[in-house]
């Protein structure tokens, strides 16, 4: 495997490889959809980051419980600004360990709002937090499958 501008990994040896006029364009197509994945997902990640360390400290500005309830927000925001800053030089691997990072964070929100939702004592805004956290846990799975995906290639068949 080989480098791409990016510096994420792309499978230019196979093209050398293929054998055909439709592998080789398959291996074409995936390395124009990775060289567009990849700096699509780095500035996601970047704008989750920004939109979620944000989002707390607004929320819990001025309570004196600010720095505990907020800390766990912060790492993983951290976390995901990091993986976005160092994935052109190590690859998507840390992106996914972020994205799995938030992935976990939200779903750990979600069960205790949906709890509450559904067998009280029912939080102000509960129903609107769930579909909130929810889309944030899809948006998040789907993050770190597509960093995966781009960090194992898989070649074609044959």
């Amino acid at each position: 495997m080989e480098r791409s501008s990016t510096g994420s990994f792309i499978p230019l040896p196979l093209a050398a490889k293929a054998s055909g006029s439709k592998q080789a364009m398959l291996v074409f197509i995936c390395y124009i959809a990775h060289s567009i994945a990849m700096p699509t997902l780095r500035h996601i990640s970047f704008g989750f980051a920004a939109l979620l360390a944000a989002s707390e400290v607004a929320r819990w500005i001025g309570d004196i419980r600010l720095i505990p309830l907020v800390f766990d927000e912060l790492i993983v925001a951290a976390a995901l600004g990091a993986a976005a800053w160092v994935a052109p030089r190590h690859g998507t691997a840390p992106l996914a360990a972020a994205w799995g990072m938030f992935s976990g964070l939200m779903l750990g929100l979600l069960v205790p709002t949906l709890d509450h939702l559904l067998f009280g004592p029912a939080k102000e805004g509960a129903f609107f937090y769930s579909v909130v956290l929810a889309l944030a846990l899809a948006g998040g799975l789907w993050a770190a499958i597509t960093a995966l995906r781009l960090a194992f290639p898989r070649p074609p068949a044959g």
